[in-house]
C-alpha cells in the first residue's frame, strides 16, 4: 500500500472500503491496481523464430516492480533473468507451435498482476528448391523458376520474385549468370538461402577448323560453307589468335595494337553475321600461351615477367622456337588473352575454344615460372574460371582443347581435366591416331586403327568430367601423316566418339583442306 498524508484525517484504501480518522497517522494509498506488466518485443499472434524469442521481454510501470514476477509458458514456470529494465526468458527453446505465455506477480490484498502473450514459435525455414534444367541459349532472356514451400517473399540476386500461392516463382534476367543467390523468407523470419550454379550445357557440334589465312581463301573457304550446306557440318571453328601469336582480324585491344600483333585477314564481325545467316555457328579459337609475338615484345621492352623461362633466366623455347610460351601465371598475360576472348564474344563469336592453354612439356624443374602461385595447374584453372566470368554476360560459351595425355597425365602439361571441367562448357581432347604410341589404351596400331583408338580415348575423358555440367568435343583427324587418312578414316572417328559418348567433334586438317564426304550428314 501507498500512503497518503492528509492533515486532520487519514485514508486508507483498502479493497472498496474507506476508513478516516481524526489524528494525523500514515496510510498508504494503493496504486496499479490494474496492475503495470507488459510483454514487449514480440507482438500478439504472430509467428517468431526460436532466436526470435530472445526479443521477447517482460516490463513493469518500474523496474522495482519486476520483483516477484514469474514467468510461465503453457501454465509451467519458466527461468527468466533480468536484463536491464526487462526479464527475458532464460531458455528460448521452444518447440515449433502456439504457445501462451503469462507474467504473474502476486499482491498483497489484491488480485495478481497478470498479463499473457499468445504467440506461434516457427523455427522451420522454407523447403527451397531450384528448376536444374539445363540453359542450351545463352543469349535468350534467362528466367530462373523454383518452389519455396511456406515462403512469404523469395528474393534472386536481391531482386524480389514473383511468388504464387503455392510458392512457386520465376524472375527474369537479361542474360545467363553463372550462379544466383536466392533466398526464401517465412513470415517468423526463417531463411533459407542457397548459391545455384546456372546449369549450362553446350547445344553441340559438328565443326572445322579455319585458320585466318584458310578463310580469307575462297578456294578453302567454300567447300567449308558447302559442307554446312549438305548438312554435314553447322558449325566453322575460326581463329582469332593463332600459334604465331597473330590476331586475324583488326582488334582494339591496345596492348594488340602496341605489339604488332593484328592483321586484317577478315572482317570479324562481318563473318560471323554473315555464317549466324547461314544458320552456321562460329567457334573462335583462340591460342593463350604460346605467343612468340607477345613474348619477344615483352622481353625487348623489359616487361619479362611475361615470359616463361629457363632456370638460367633466358626465354623458354623447348622445341618450340625463341620466345615461344609466355607466363600463364604473369596477370598481364592473363588479362591480354581475356580481354581478346571477351572482344570476340562481343563481336557474336559463339564459343571460345582456348589452345595451349597449358604450359609446356618438359621438366618442371628446369622453368622459371615468375609470380606463380600454387601449382601450374591451379593458375590454369584459375584463368578459365576468370575468362568464363567474361564471356558468360555476352551469351558465349568457353571451351578448352587440351591434350590427349592429359586424362592420365595431368601435370605433364598442367591440364587438370576434373578441375578444368568444373570453369568451362566442354573440353576438347586432341585424340588424333597420329599422335598415338603404339600400344596406348591397349591398341597396337593407333593410327591404323582409328576407330579403337578414338573410342577409347574419349570415353577416358568422358569418365573425367563427370559430376559437372562439361561435355566433351574432342578434336578428330582430317589430316594425313604415316597413314592416309579419308572419308572411312573420319567416319570411324565420328562414330568411335559417338560410341563413347561424345556426339559432338571438331575436324582438324592444318591446311583447312576437308573431304567434301566426311563426316557423314547428321542422321
Amino acid at each position: 500500500m501507498t500512503v497518503r498524508w492528509r492533515r486532520g484525517r487519514v485514508v486508507a484504501l483498502v479493497g472498496a472500503c474507506v476508513f478516516a480518522a481524526s489524528a494525523v497517522v500514515a496510510v498508504p494509498v494503493l496504486r496499479d491496481l490494474a496492475g503495470g506488466l507488459a510483454f514487449t518485443g514480440v507482438a500478439q499472434d504472430v509467428a517468431v523464430t526460436p532466436d526470435g524469442l530472445a526479443e521477447l521481454g517482460v516490463t513493469a510501470s518500474s523496474e522495482a516492480d519486476l520483483s516477484g514476477v514469474s514467468v510461465f509458458v503453457d501454465g509451467e514456470p519458466v527461468p527468466v533473468r533480468r536484463s536491464g529494465n526487462r526479464l527475458v526468458l532464460t531458455d528460448t527453446d521452444l518447440n515449433d507451435g502456439t504457445h501462451t505465455l503469462t507474467a504473474r506477480r502476486a499482491r498483497w490484498l489484491l488480485p495478481d498482476d497478470e498479463v499473457t502473450r499468445t504467440i506461434t514459435v516457427d523455427g522451420t525455414p522454407p523447403r527451397l528448391t531450384v528448376d536444374e534444367t539445363a540453359v542450351t541459349d545463352l543469349r535468350a532472356r534467362f528466367t530462373l523458376k523454383g518452389r519455396a514451400v511456406g515462403a512469404t517473399a523469395v528474393t534472386v540476386d536481391h531482386r524480389p520474385a514473383d511468388l504464387d500461392d503455392d510458392g512457386t516463382f520465376a524472375v527474369s534476367m537479361p542474360s545467363v549468370p553463372t550462379t544466383v543467390h536466392v533466398v526464401a523468407r517465412d513470415e517468423a523470419g526463417n531463411n533459407s538461402a542457397r548459391e545455384h550454379a546456372v546449369a549450362v550445357r553446350h547445344p553441340g557440334m559438328r565443326a572445322v577448323h579455319m585458320s585466318a589465312l584458310g578463310w580469307s581463301s575462297r578456294a578453302l573457304r567454300e567447300p567449308v560453307l558447302a559442307m554446312a550446306a549438305d548438312g554435314r557440318i553447322d558449325t566453322v571453328q575460326l581463329d582469332i589468335k593463332d600459334e604465331a601469336g597473330e590476331i586475324g582480324y583488326r582488334s582494339r585491344i591496345p596492348l594488340a595494337r602496341r605489339i604488332g600483333a593484328t592483321r586484317d585477314h577478315y572482317d570479324a564481325k562481318a563473318v560471323v553475321d554473315q555464317l549466324h545467316a547461314a544458320g552456321i555457328r562460329v567457334v573462335g579459337r583462340l591460342v593463350a600461351f604460346r605467343d612468340p609475338i607477345l613474348a619477344q615484345a615483352s622481353w625487348r621492352a623489359g616487361e619479362k615477367n611475361r615470359v616463361l623461362q629457363t632456370t638460367g633466366g633466358q626465354p623458354w623455347s623447348g622445341s618450340y622456337g625463341e620466345y615461344a610460351f609466355t607466363n600463364f601465371a604473369d596477370p598481364e598475360v592473363v588479362d591480354y588473352n581475356v580481354a581478346l576472348a571477351e572482344e570476340a564474344a562481343e563481336l557474336g563469336f559463339d564459343d571460345i575454344l582456348y589452345d595451349y592453354v597449358r604450359r609446356p612439356e618438359g621438366a618442371l624443374s628446369r622453368m622459371r615460372i615468375p609470380g606463380l602461385r600454387g601449382t601450374p595447374e591451379q593458375a590454369i584453372v584459375a584463368f578459365l574460371a576468370k575468362t568464363r566470368a567474361a564471356v558468360r554476360g555476352h551469351g558465349t560459351f568457353l571451351g578448352a582443347s587440351v591434350f590427349g595425355i592429359a586424362a592420365q597425365r595431368p601435370t605433364a602439361i598442367a591440364q587438370d581435366i576434373p578441375a578444368m571441367a568444373k570453369h568451362v562448357d566442354y573440353v576438347s581432347p586432341m585424340v588424333y591416331p597420329s599422335h598415338w604410341g603404339p600400344g596406348e589404351y591397349g591398341v597396337a596400331h593407333p593410327e591404323k586403327q582409328p576407330y579403337d583408338i578414338t573410342a577409347r580415348s574419349v570415353a577416358a575423358f568422358v569418365r573425367q568430367v563427370r559430376g559437372t555440367d562439361a561435355q566433351v568435343i574432342p578434336w578428330l583427324q582430317a589430316f594425313s601423316l604415316a597413314h592416309p587418312y579419308g572419308t572411312a578414316e573420319v567416319v570411324a572417328q565420328v562414330r568411335a566418339a559417338a560410341k563413347a559418348g561424345a556426339s559432338s567433334f571438331l575436324l582438324w586438317d592444318p591446311a583447312c583442306r576437308y573431304t567434301p564426304a566426311a563426316p557423314p550428314p547428321r542422321g
